[in-house]
């Protein structure tokens, strides 16, 4: 057989077969339905432009966790709910759509059993300190002390930490005000990397409870550590010498000294001058709501305005209103203006 002949063999048997140029013969009767494919073909478009996610591997921060406590007195800025205080942290870092990684880090926070950020955009840098590891912390500095330390607030919103203990050891009596002044303790943290992490020494009136905070006059104390751990034993030695060492004693005698100053009657032209020129950043409607306090307890001196505008910041809570970070920082620019206002008139 020659090589045609092979051929035409092969043609003739594809033709019995039903297929032509490997193509079916659809007049062949072997077939019988067609299979349709419905919708449109999925095509895949690629970009260069790679945008960044979290990972989902987490560095451990805390070394335990355990059963978090729910501080009633916490609130979330905006609707009310309350957050876990002490709930777990983690810092992860982020990383692009190609697997490589980025500088930045995010800080997490375990909340009703799922990994929440509260803090973006941390440097490599940043130590998470948890809420649960400060205030452990803070407890041994403050059993070091020898004073006697009850709880008065806090304040959590899920990023920001302010929790404030406060003793009636070592007060000051000013007679001029008929009050006495002692010393709190607030322990303050961040984990969106707005503020320290440490604690601070401010004021609080016996008669009202009311606490003032003095950026002039209180202390503060920042943690230190390096990006591996904290020295815990170290920095709590220093914590100790400041809270029992003349330093703190010395700033609640000048801060009680500075407050005899505002007892002196005000007048609406005082009024007006501390309001433009000492409190000025204070917004109208806290301002409105203090001289509302003043005049309501039929107030007479710039003291009178300081109780008033305390109170105002400190207990919010007894009006079923929202303690908030810019209760603490309103109290503190509010009292350093009325010690100001009275230095200034003196």
């Amino acid at each position: 057989m020659n090589q045609y002949d092979e051929y035409a063999q092969m043609m003739n048997g594809a033709q019995s077969n039903g297929i032509i140029n490997g193509v079916p013969n659809l007049q062949d009767n072997s077939i019988t339905e067609a299979n349709l494919i419905s919708g449109l073909p999925s095509v895949t478009n690629y970009n260069d432009n790679l945008q960044s996610v979290d990972i989902t591997e987490y560095e451990d921060i805390t070394e335990t966790q355990e059963e978090s406590v729910i501080l009633t007195n916490s609130y979330n800025v905006g609707n009310g709910q309350t957050h876990e205080a002490f709930a777990p942290v983690k810092k992860m870092q982020t990383q692009y759509d190609d697997r490589r990684k980025s500088v930045c880090h995010n800080v997490n926070m375990l909340v009703n059993g799922k990994w929440e950020e509260v803090g973006s955009g941390v440097s490599p840098n940043y130590l998470v300190i948890s809420n649960k590891e400060l205030n452990a912390y803070c407890e041994r500095i403050r059993r070091g002390t020898g004073m006697k330390w009850v709880h008065d607030r806090m304040m959590f919103d899920g990023k920001r930490y302010k929790n404030v203990y406060r003793t009636e050891d070592n007060g000051i009596h000013v007679p001029e005000l008929n009050d006495t002044m002692y010393i709190i303790f607030t322990e303050v943290n961040s984990y969106d990397g707005s503020g320290m992490a440490g604690f601070r020494i401010d004021f609080m009136v016996l008669s009202c409870l009311n606490g003032m905070i003095s950026p002039r006059y209180g202390l503060e104390h920042k943690i230190r550590h390096s990006l591996q751990k904290v020295n815990w034993k170290e920095d709590i030695t220093n914590a100790n010498r400041l809270l029992t060492g003349e330093r703190c004693n010395n700033r609640l005698k000048e801060f009680s000294t500075a407050l005899k100053g505002l007892h002196k009657p005000v007048g609406l032209e005082d009024l007006a001058m501390i309001r433009n020129k000492y409190i000025n950043k204070l917004n109208p409607l806290r301002y409105g709501e203090i001289l509302t306090n003043f005049h309501k307890k039929d107030g007479k001196t710039a003291w009178d305005l300081c109780q008033a505008g305390t109170d105002n910041f400190w207990h919010r809570k007894k009006r079923n209103l929202k303690v908030t970070k810019a209760d603490f920082d309103n109290n503190g620019e509010f009292v350093d203006g009325m010690i100001e206002f009275a230095n200034a008139t003196a």
